[in-house]
């Protein structure tokens, strides 16, 4: 599984290599610190700040993310291994789309942000960390990757078969 695995990453041109690291890399965005969680306890004034991950931030956004990156990579490997598959819109158009979309996606995680919990004794707060730039720069790479990727002629869809004649009515020849 692993020489499959290499053998389809050697086999992809230059641009499509590019495109198998912006999606890594936008999956690695997840890995990193997207807020800054802060928790004031009553009794004591004194906050804790603790670097929060956005993979260990579960949401639809997240997950969305997530499932783009792993498609992304999974069209590019398949072309690597010269799988034989036909998609009605070129691979240019799928990774530029996919890009837009995690871009607008991560920008949201900007505007809305997860929500603290506030109790008696505990308020906990999320502000933004560094890793949710990185994650911005990720999809714009992945999105620029796509815009750069070269277009080779796909496998063509196998013609329909040909209709078969109607057969004739037994009550004399059609009006």
């Amino acid at each position: 599984m692993l020489d499959r695995l290499k053998a389809a990453l050697r086999a992809l041109r230059t641009d499509q290599r590019r495109v198998v690291l912006a999606a890594a890399a936008v999956l690695g965005s997840l890995l990193l610190p997207w807020y800054t969680k802060t928790a004031v306890v009553a009794p004591n004034p004194q906050a804790s700040e603790k670097p929060q991950l956005a993979i260990l931030t579960p949401s639809l956004i997240e997950a969305s993310i997530m499932l783009v990156g792993v498609a992304v990579l999974a069209l590019m490997l398949a072309r690597g291994a010269q799988a034989k598959f036909f998609l009605p819109i070129p691979d240019r158009i799928l990774v530029m789309a996919a890009g837009a979309w995690t871009f607008l996606l991560v920008f949201y995680r900007f505007v809305d942000q997860p929500e603290g919990k506030n109790n008696a004794r505990i308020v906990t707060e999320y502000q933004l960390s560094w890793g949710i730039f990185f994650g911005l720069v990720a999809a714009t790479l992945l999105f620029a990757s796509g815009h750069f990727l070269h277009e080779e002629r796909g496998v063509d869809p196998e013609p329909l078969p040909e209709p078969l004649p109607e057969p004739p009515r037994a009550g004399g020849p059609n009006p």
